[in-house]
């Protein structure tokens, strides 16, 4: 199986780390996209997870918050296209889960923070939502 997981954040590369070594282990193939913020392309490289960098962090300002989701999502549907993917999994990230929709990937999402404003996207769009009790 094909996995594509997004890491928009930082603590991604923690949270989907062991996530991805059982995935290789049961010879699943994953191809990791990832946002430059914070210190998530750095960890990236720490944890020795191959990826492929897939816009920035837009800034504080909403607008450009806004223009961000259709523009990275338009640039994750282009990196995904080609890759014959079965599966994509990601951890709040709104962005994937617009670009899978569309190109017609199953899609499970995670998320703990109940306050986000993007939630009506995830579940809307995700074929699956994990979430804590």
């Amino acid at each position: 199986m094909n996995i594509w997981i997004d890491m928009t954040n930082a603590p991604h590369v923690l949270f989907f780390s062991p996530i991805i070594k059982v995935f290789k282990q049961r010879s699943h193939k994953v191809v990791v996209t990832a946002r430059d913020f914070s210190q998530t392309i750095d960890l990236l490289q720490q944890y020795e997870i191959q990826h492929t960098v897939v816009g920035a962090h837009p800034g504080k300002g909403l607008l450009s918050k806004v223009y961000d989701i259709p523009y990275r999502s338009w640039k994750l549907l282009k990196y995904a296209k080609k890759k014959k993917i079965d599966l994509c999994l990601a951890h709040n990230s709104h962005f994937i889960i617009i670009a899978a929709k569309i190109l017609g990937i199953p899609c499970i999402n995670m998320f703990d923070y109940e306050h986000a404003m993007c939630h009506h996207l995830n579940l809307r769009l995700a074929s699956a939502i994990l979430i804590p009790s």
